[in-house]
């Protein structure tokens, strides 16, 4: 149907109408198709006329029968006035002003980067409320449930003593309260269970595995319901090729149904590209959505997309090159469809024992606050109150260093008995060691 065809429709069905405003649209057809004969039956033609009537306004007398409520479709729609009479809700933070919750979301990075314990650590926190990487404050206590396809229970205990561990120097409480406290988070090994009698029939991938979704829905039932789901790692949950985008496309879509039914945020561990690991284009994939591997499904149809990246190249050898590059990792969030800011990009250090934290450059070299002895700085503070006692956060002020190295320092002076907590969870100094501590030496140090 040509553009003169389609002007000469338009210009007819508005004269029809104005001439004869009862007109129905049986009549129209029939009308116009005296004038155009060739095209009567074409959909085409009475779909141009579906649009003249439309635009007049006359499509509700003169178009097919309704089939929806009025209160059906004005509940689906929404303009200015609905939106100032029933503002929206305020986005809801899993980690306070760093990871909203939404629906499905990926987390790329290089492998040996530390994912896991991203995993880990993100939901040991959600759980008990402690704060995430040591800095970042969590709202609301949450459960998370983590699928990981690759570690056995025994090195998953492994990684959870050091998680222990670390919270106990970050909160300075002891062990069985921290594991109390985590424990709301609970890990699935895809190895226990496919020597699980019961169990073992079932098919482990969120790709065509009704079955494998169920038993997750059944876990998550179980635990009293759940509010983050972490599927570790992508390629093992997805035997097809991952690169196809009608595959990808499917798994998001199994993923964002499953993200409705649990009511519950889903992150989606995920490699990056090979490509991506090298040269300068590591550098920039903080900010580079494609670095994901697979098809571009996966981050397309992603809310939130959190990375990890080492740094490279002149980030080496500028005011980082002090502080060992190797073990820090650059966090970033190359997309994210409720935030409208991009201040989430941070640096991590990542510990021997594989335990990440928030990482807070001061310009100096490292450990240059402890040139002097943090004892007899944290002596000489408790001196001058008469061994009163003094908080954690008091002590990150004395020793001016970031929270979690003030924690790390203090937890090895409580693990040697030279300071201990107080029945008001304030540090002192033992009564033993009082005296001796006061001597020249030390308060002069």
């Amino acid at each position: 149907m040509n553009e003169k065809t389609v002007n000469q429709i338009w210009s007819d069905v508005k004269q029809l109408v104005k001439n004869t405003p009862d007109i129905t649209k049986e009549k129209i057809v029939n009308s116009l198709s005296k004038d155009h004969k060739s095209f009567a039956k074409d959909d085409n033609y009475l779909t141009e006329i579906d649009r003249v009537l439309y635009s007049i306004g006359k499509s509700d007398t003169l178009s097919i029968a309704k089939k929806h409520s009025k209160s059906a479709l004005r509940s689906i729609r929404f303009g200015a006035k609905k939106l100032r009479d029933n503002p929206p809700k305020p986005v809801e933070f899993l980690v306070e002003g760093l990871i909203p919750k939404v629906g499905y979301s990926v987390l790329a990075a290089p492998g040996g980067i530390g994912k896991s314990y991203y995993a880990l650590q993100l939901g040991a926190s959600l759980s008990s409320g402690y704060r995430f990487l040591g800095e970042f404050e969590i709202p609301k206590k949450r459960r998370t449930l983590i699928i990981n396809t690759e570690d056995s229970e025994t090195i998953y205990a492994s990684r959870m003593t050091c998680v222990v561990d670390n919270l106990m120097a970050q909160e300075l409480l002891p062990r069985n309260e921290i594991i109390d406290a985590i424990d709301d988070m609970q890990m699935v090994s895809l190895n226990q269970m496919m020597e699980h009698e019961e169990l073992k029939n079932i098919t482990p991938t969120i790709y065509s595995s009704p079955d494998f979704i169920d038993l997750i829905k059944e876990i998550a039932l179980d635990m009293g319901g759940i509010d983050l789901l972490i599927l570790d790692p992508l390629n093992q949950l997805v035997p097809a090729d991952t690169s196809d985008n009608q595959v990808a496309s499917e798994v998001v879509t199994s993923l964002n149904k499953l993200s409705r039914e649990l009511d519950a945020m889903i992150i989606l561990v995920n490699h990056v590209t090979k490509s991506a690991t090298s040269g300068s284009k590591m550098a920039n994939m903080s900010e580079d959505v494609t670095a994901s591997r697979g098809a571009s499904t996966f981050t397309d149809s992603a809310r939130l997309v959190l990375s990890l990246s080492r740094p490279t190249g002149q980030m080496t050898k500028g005011t980082l090159a002090a502080y060992d590059p190797e073990n820090l990792i650059l966090h970033g969030m190359p997309k994210c469809n409720v935030l409208h800011r991009k201040d989430t990009g941070f640096i991590i250090r990542r510990e021997d024992n594989g335990i990440l934290s928030y990482f807070n450059q001061q310009g100096t070299t490292p450990d240059a606050s402890f040139k002097l002895s943090p004892l007899a700085l944290i002596t000489k503070r408790l001196i001058g109150l008469k061994n009163k006692g003094i908080t954690k956060a008091e002590v990150t002020k004395i020793l001016d260093v970031a929270k979690n190295t003030a924690r790390k320092r203090i937890n090895e002076l409580l693990a040697d008995g030279n300071l201990i907590m107080d029945e008001n969870s304030k540090l002192v100094i033992p009564a033993d060691k009082y005296e001796g501590l006061m001597n020249d030496d030390i308060q002069n140090t």
